[in-house]
């Protein structure tokens, strides 16, 4: 009996061993066909039945270790029975599976998956689909560019190819068997998308420098380097197959614990297929089955920027193994391969692409979302801990350190009863993970001082080389060209070193603050670590993303704390102590130091607060009056300065009425064609100095009479020589070459007013339907309430003084701004006491608060005319207004739905509605400026219209999965409204993003200084009793650079 419980404890541990991730030195492949690192063994655990020894007669010794094997190469009826022991320990029934498996070792599993003939295809779903989907507008508005075929690059640029040619056809308009389609998967219809679409975004253009010989060396050497996508066919609109999971379509998310199985459900049209066959091999498909060679599913996180970069990933044939289940099913080849969830928590997908050709997806599947159980948390930590060990704390391992901070966060246990029972196991894995967590970080001090070393010596180099030059005069090329590649590698490794040595604070600090804020975590470690863990956050600064030189290092130089050398316990005075030196490195790095203190603490201050009253009613007379100054200059500043009187409406509307009169008199464009405001002019966001942004529209259907004109270059060539003619002024063609051709020019001012200037500088270009809806959806946003014009007016004042609004130097746009006023307006609601909070009440049971602006493209269209106090509705899905990009050759389909405010009357419906009629403006700037400096997570949301109190912000991941932007970093990002695929912030670098948090932290400091009366950090500035006028002056003073300060 001693013999067994020892041979049994062998065992089991080789089979956790391996459950790890951890395998014997003579592990072989992984299971299954999925393909890992390394190459899979072709080789088999011998059975012990064909050695003419029955598994019946093994003791249960000789059978543990005849199993054990196959357990370390992962089959998968055997890796089904070592879980099954895991679950109930009984070992018994383990001995008992593991004999009969012993019998027949090679036989393939049971399928624990539904088979082929099980799995839903398109038909078989066509009644779900009808109870599911919303109705929508079957028509598509193409609004064609005017005689656009594909747009020509200009003359002498290069567009970079993909790797390889994507396989187009007909076929991929509507797939013949995919007509009907997953319920919630929309198939675009004929008229809209003609091929996959891949974005201009997407593919860069460059200029090749004339070699002095042509070789191919030559070339290499001097062309600029050309950008190639890692993904293309992200979107389920470009893509011709379809991938389920558990029945799970894309657009819903699957929860899984970890290490669960699953079955991936793929779909591909058999059209396709052929098409795919006849473009690699030139010829007619043999047989389905050597049609699907290469054909893999992949399991990925979500967001992975190559199809190259999976977890794991199968093929649906294979020489190696039997072929996974599929089968024809009408016009559509169906299938389905068994997965496991990976064992550690976040977010993954499934992929269907071409092993050999991995550029292209296509298809991709619903969002998994592993989450850990509380009986998952002690395997789950053990895994993560191993992984840690084996990467023996390098600075590599911080994908580790990021899932045992999900492993923190989202852990729910029941702390209030103190009872730490049951949790021990888990506890000493955490203190491991804790530990190995700190050599992480440790290890990328060490490498960021090491590669600091090395950029300080070139540095050097690059001195000693400019130095050179000089002193020579007239250096040579060669010498040029060689300081010219080491300044690029100096300032390079600069950026990369900086960069990587935050993300790897960021995520220490992450982990500090998940480990301090749940309180679930007081069952997996003792008190003092997170009071050590408390005291350590107190050196983190945000905004700065650096944690400040501990005060209890006895080394005052190291870059991290030694949490050896912490007191404890801890007391308030420790907690001073480092607070005061984290002030002290933001003065240093920010020159002040930033208020995050809530609007609530400043308004009813704590010492007023009552008990059992969350705040007290009695508010601070210095703040209330503070505020209410700040409220009456701002509503004053936007009726002198920026208040668009019905003069200057008269006046654009003249002008574009005598911009119309040329139009009518030019034959290159056919009858009907008009002129069209859009812009800032239009939008509601503008002022009395705006351009004048202009469009001409051409009539439904209807093309320029030059056929070979594909852009209206030519055409708008012509009617700018009648511009000159005509008197207008200084008329600039040079931009008609864009992509968009446009002309400017000025036009003289009618009926000009005293003090406004003579001219009225105008830009018109072709058509541009997009700008124009999007110039609607913010004017009815403007109309709502003037509560949005006022904080926008006074936002771009602020950004433009303080140099963070101009694209062209790496900044965000006006445009920009706005989406993040309305984003913050649509997605924040009034509070009882005149504050604002967030709308996302998702799993609180609680109703839709309203928000201080109504979400246009959300809203349900039912709810202005329900009765009063109907709690806000949202729709689950858009309905369908779909309009072919007139930019893309392809047509790729935007959505431009959002509720219309047709007449006066459902105008005033929605203000009656809208909740910010009592807000002050001066807290809504406030809760602005905070939103975006402390509350606003950047590392895992983007700014988005699309955000709301159902469904919640954005994901970064989401977005980087379906449109290839970033999914890693802590950058600004931007959702157009419209262009869901564009990125607004795009232009913005990173230095100059963490420039305008800094920014919008020194803003709300600012209003905190004068509403408490005390000026903290900043300017030696008599902040008691200030104006509201002073205030805003002193929030949008003009920006000094440091080299201005210094002369």
């Amino acid at each position: 009996k001693g013999l067994l419980v020892i041979i049994a404890s062998v065992a089991v541990s080789t089979i956790r061993m391996s459950s790890s991730g951890r395998k014997p030195p003579n592990a072989r492949g992984g299971r299954g066909g999925g393909r890992r690192r390394g190459k899979p063994s072709k080789e088999k655990p011998k059975s012990y039945n064909n050695n003419g020894v029955t598994a019946a007669k093994l003791s249960d010794e000789e059978v543990l270790i005849a199993f054990a094997p196959f357990v370390r190469d992962e089959n998968p009826q055997a890796m089904k029975i070592q879980a099954t022991f895991q679950l109930d320990n009984n070992q018994e029934s383990f001995v008992r599976a593991a004999r009969q498996f012993l019998e027949n070792p090679h036989s393939e599993p049971e399928p624990s998956m539904p088979l082929v003939a099980d799995i839903p295809c398109a038909a078989d779903l066509e009644e779900e689909m009808t109870g599911l989907t919303v109705k929508e507008d079957p028509v598509v508005h193409v609004i064609q560019s005017p005689n656009r075929k594909s747009p020509a690059p200009p003359s002498g640029t290069h567009i970079a190819s993909p790797i390889s040619p994507p396989r187009l056809g007909n076929w991929q308009r509507n797939p013949p068997g995919l007509s009907i389609t997953p319920p919630g998967i929309p198939m675009t219809p004929d008229s809209a998308v003609t091929t996959p679409v891949i974005r201009q975004s997407l593919v860069e253009t460059h200029i090749p420098e004339t070699p002095t010989t042509t070789t191919t060396e030559t070339l290499t050497a001097k062309s600029k380097h050309v950008y190639q996508p890692k993904r293309l066919w992200t979107r389920i609109e470009e893509q011709p197959g379809r991938i389920l999971a558990n029945n799970v379509v894309i657009g819903n998310t699957l929860t899984l614990r970890p290490r669960q199985e699953f079955t991936a459900q793929w779909m591909l049209s058999v059209n396709y297929v052929k098409q795919h066959v006849s473009d690699e091999k030139g010829q007619e498909m043999a047989s389905l089955r050597d049609a699907l060679t290469h054909l893999t599913v992949g399991l990925f996180r979500r967001g992975c920027t190559q199809n190259s970069s999976s977890i794991i990933s199968k093929e649906v044939v294979s020489e190696e193994r039997r072929d996974y289940p599929f089968q024809i099913k009408g016009d559509v080849v169906v299938g389905s391969i068994p997965f496991y969830s990976p064992r550690t928590p976040g977010n993954v997908v499934l992929r269907l692409y071409w092993d050999d050709d991995a550029l292209y997806t296509l298809a991709t599947g619903p969002t998994l979302n592993v989450k850990v159980s509380q009986a998952d948390v002690e395997p789950t930590l053990r895994f993560i801990l191993s992984n840690f060990k084996a990467k023996k704390g390098s600075a590599t391992s911080l994908s580790s350190l990021h899932s045992f901070t999900i492993v923190l966060e989202t852990f729910q246990g029941y702390p209030n009863n103190n009872n730490r029972q049951g949790w021990e196991g888990a506890g000493r894995a955490t203190w491991g993970c804790l530990c190995e967590s700190r050599k992480v970080y440790e290890a990328c001090a060490k490498e960021y001082l090491k590669q600091k070393d090395k950029l300080t010596k070139l540095q050097v180099e690059v001195e000693e080389l400019r130095k050179q030059i000089e002193e020579e005069g007239d250096a040579s090329d060669e010498l040029a060209e060689k300081l010219k590649d080491k300044t690029g590698a100096l300032m390079g490794g600069r950026a990369s070193n900086e960069r990587k040595w935050r993300d790897a604070q960021v995520a220490f600090a992450n982990l500090l603050k998940a480990l301090v804020t749940n309180p679930s975590c007081q069952l997996l470690t003792s008190r003092d670590v997170i009071s050590r863990a408390q005291l350590e956050c107190e050196l983190w600064c945000p905004l700065c993303e650096s944690f400040a030189p501990s005060p209890f290092n006895s080394d005052k130089d190291a870059l991290c704390a030694n949490i050896e050398e912490f007191p404890h316990p801890t007391t308030p005075t420790h907690f001073r102590q480092c607070a005061q030196n984290r002030a002290k490195m933001q003065v240093d790095s920010l020159g002040f130091i930033p208020s995050d203190k809530p609007l609530e603490q400043i308004l009813f201050p704590p010492q007023n607060k009552r008990q059992g009253q969350r705040h007290s009613q009695a508010m601070d007379p210095v703040a209330v009056d503070a505020m209410n100054r700040l409220s009456a200059s701002m509503g004053e500043l936007y009726q002198k300065e920026y208040l668009v009187s019905d003069q200057i409406h008269k006046q654009r509307e003249l002008v574009r009425s005598h911009v119309d009169s040329f139009l009518s008199r030019c034959d290159a464009f056919p009858q009907g064609t008009r002129v069209v405001v859009f812009g800032s002019s239009a939008n509601g966001f503008g002022s009395p100095s705006s351009d004048l942004d202009m469009c001409l529209q051409l009539p439904p259907n209807m093309k320029l009479p030059d056929e070979d004109d594909d852009t209206g270059a030519k055409a708008m060539a012509k009617l700018a020589e009648l511009f000159e003619a005509g008197g207008m002024k200084d008329v600039n063609t040079e931009r008609l070459t864009a992509r968009i051709p446009i002309v400017m020019f000025s036009c003289p001012r009618p009926m000009a007013g005293q003090g406004q200037d003579e001219l009225v500088e105008c830009d018109l270009s072709m058509q541009n339907p997009l700008a124009c809806l999007n110039t609607s959806l913010l004017l009815t946003y403007s109309e709502i309430h003037p509560v949005t014009r006022v904080l926008a007016s006074i936002i771009k004042r602020w950004a433009k003084n303080r140099d963070i609004n101009s694209p062209s130097n790496h900044t965000l746009s006006t445009y920009g701004y706005i989406l993040m006023v309305l984003h913050f307006l649509t997605y924040h609601s009034r509070t009882e006491s005149g504050l604002v909070t967030t709308v996302d009440k998702r799993g609180n049971n609680q109703e839709t608060l309203t928000p201080l602006l109504p979400n246009l493209q959300w809203m349900d269209p039912r709810w202005p005319d329900s009765p009063p106090r109907t709690p806000y509705l949202e729709m689950n899905a858009k309905p369908k207004q779909l309009l072919v990009h007139p930019l893309d050759p392809n047509g790729f389909v935007v959505n431009t739905y959002f509720y219309r405010l047709n007449d006066p009357a459902a105008l005033a419906r929605i203000q009656q509605r809208f909740p910010g009629q009592n807000l002050s403006l001066a807290i809504l700037l406030a809760s602005f400026f905070r939103y975006y400096a402390c509350e606003f997570d950047y590392k895992r949301h983007v700014v988005s219209l699309n955000a709301t109190a159902s469904k919640g912000m954005v994901d970064r991941e989401e977005k980087a999965e379906l449109d290839c932007w970033r999914a890693y970093g802590t950058g600004l990002s931007i959702e157009d409204p419209f262009e869901t695929f564009y990125d607004v912030a795009h232009v913005v670098k990173g230095s100059n993003f963490h420039r305008i948090r800094n920014e919008f932290a020194m803003a709300y400091t600012k209003i905190v200084s004068v509403a408490t009366g005390q000026a903290g950090s900043l300017e030696d500035k008599e902040v008691k009793n200030m104006l509201g006028s002073d205030l805003i002056d002193w929030i949008c003073e003009p920006y000094v650079k440091e080299e201005q300060k210094d002369s």
